[in-house]
């Protein structure tokens, strides 16, 4: 038997709730919701449903996701949700019809907003993605030509994405490592301190290589990894960047990784086997190895 709900108040959220229910217990005695599939005679295991196309990425606002192994999170921008491929599962991921009102906002700016990523999404741009404990692929517009897309895949770290829509850099889609992203994230506060080298009680990593976090990425398009003092360019290949508490190091593991030294203010090209290190403001020069 089952017992009327009661009444919220809110007459909108209520008839959401309502389609939610109703469609869950369609699903569960295996019959369709869709009125297409009037005939509930026919159960849904007769007829195996795929996953539904994700939307294409559009240049500068979305890009899409999904998750290939590990577990990975996912926050977007304050207001914004992961999009769902159909009006009913939207209405399942947020049944209340909550999202974009002011509590809902405030839990994401204090960092409540991280979602575990189960299946492909679109995402917008400005999303934040903890790939610590996970690898994900990521397919963005590419500029050049209308419809083209680009992909790469990506781990170990915490970041976010952004891309430019016009210009020179028209396409280039950039992730950048975030720093104390949240409570107990990275962050270059727990970089053991010293002297600088003045002399000045002034505390500095200048002797630290302790890594506070990485990023690993193989990439087919214009892609671009930005750590704390260098960013990482490439048209198609495989790299890694690590933020460290003495600078952020490149490394080259397939193809040529074309690398911005924000403190030097000088351009590194790399190849195969190759490493750069841009080190942070205390020490005096970054420096190039092979590995």
């Amino acid at each position: 038997m089952i017992k009327a709900l009661p009444a919220s108040g809110h007459p909108a959220r209520n008839a959401r709730l309502a389609v939610v229910i109703l469609a869950a217990l369609l699903a569960l005695m295996g019959l369709s919701a869709d009125p297409a599939f009037a005939d509930l005679s026919i159960p849904a295991a007769s007829a195996p449903s795929l996953p539904a196309a994700v939307p294409s990425p559009v240049l500068g606002q979305e890009v899409d996701v999904a998750p290939v192994s590990g577990v990975v999170f996912v926050k977007t921008p304050p207001g914004t949700y992961p999009a769902a491929s159909t009006d009913l599962e939207r209405m399942f991921a947020d049944p209340f019809g909550t999202l974009g009102e002011p509590a809902a906002e405030a839990a994401l700016t204090k960092g409540q907003g991280f979602v575990q990523l189960t299946e492909a999404r679109q995402i917008p741009t400005g999303s934040q993605i903890d790939a610590r404990e996970g690898t994900l692929e990521l397919t963005a517009a590419a500029g050049s030509k209308q419809g083209s897309v680009q992909t790469g895949t990506f781990s170990d770290g915490i970041f976010k994405v952004a891309q430019d829509s016009q210009g020179i850099n028209k396409g280039l889609t950039t992730l950048s490592l975030l720093e104390a992203a949240f409570p107990g994230a990275p962050t270059y506060a727990s970089c053991p301190g010293g002297k600088a080298l003045d002399g000045s009680r002034a505390r500095t990593a200048v002797l630290s290589a302790k890594v506070l976090q990485a990023l690993l990425a193989t990439a087919h398009g214009r892609f671009r990894t930005k750590g704390r003092f260098s960013a990482a360019t490439v048209r198609g290949t495989k790299w890694g960047v690590r933020d460290r508490c003495d600078g952020t190091l490149t490394i080259a593991r397939r193809g040529t990784v074309v690398v911005s030294d924000f403190v030097r203010h000088v351009t590194i090209v790399l190849h195969a086997g190759h490493s750069y290190l841009a080190r942070a403001p205390s020490s005096r020069y970054g420096y190039a190895t092979r590995r």
